[in-house]
């Protein structure tokens, strides 16, 4: 009974270990997206991930009829967008930006990476007859907007 809860102590002082440096739980995660991605990807198992990712989950009583593919992307981006306004929040109060002076070059900065998107399609040549150049005004200002035309394959 003694060696069953030292064993189980230092598995939980193992596990806090790993989980407090950055470096190996950076390592565990790269692990298991390069697996997802080799898995998502090979003909034996594409259909699986497929089959999953569109499984419809509902929440009663509510208009959430999701496949479960939009629930982990959005889940995904919240999780992103609530600890990077979380990271800004802090260093805005007491961390490196707190004095208005250090924070004015990335302020401006943060302002020319949003103005500088939404003008691309502006600048861009009318190579079709009868376009809008604000079509792709929704691209450009995606928080993921390099990698976009890349993966629609667009220019």
């Amino acid at each position: 009974m003694a060696t069953t809860a030292g064993a189980k102590k230092g598995l939980w002082s193992t596990i806090r270990r790993i989980a407090a440096s950055d470096r190996i739980s950076g390592l565990i995660m790269l692990g298991f997206a390069l697996t997802g991605l080799v898995l998502a990807n090979l003909p034996a198992t594409a259909h699986a991930f497929e089959t999953v990712a569109e499984t419809h989950l509902f929440i009663p009583y509510t208009n959430l009829d999701l496949p479960i593919g939009h629930w982990a992307q959005d889940g995904l981006l919240t999780i992103v967008f609530l600890t990077v306004g979380l990271e800004l929040k802090q260093e805005l109060t007491t961390g490196s930006l707190a004095n208005p002076k250090a924070a004015a070059v990335p302020m401006l900065c943060a302002v020319g990476g949003m103005i500088a998107p939404a003008t691309r399609p502006y600048c861009q040549p009318q190579t079709k007859p009868h376009s809008s150049a604000g079509m792709c005004m929704g691209l450009s200002m995606a928080p993921n907007w390099g990698i976009c035309p890349v993966k629609n394959g667009s220019r």
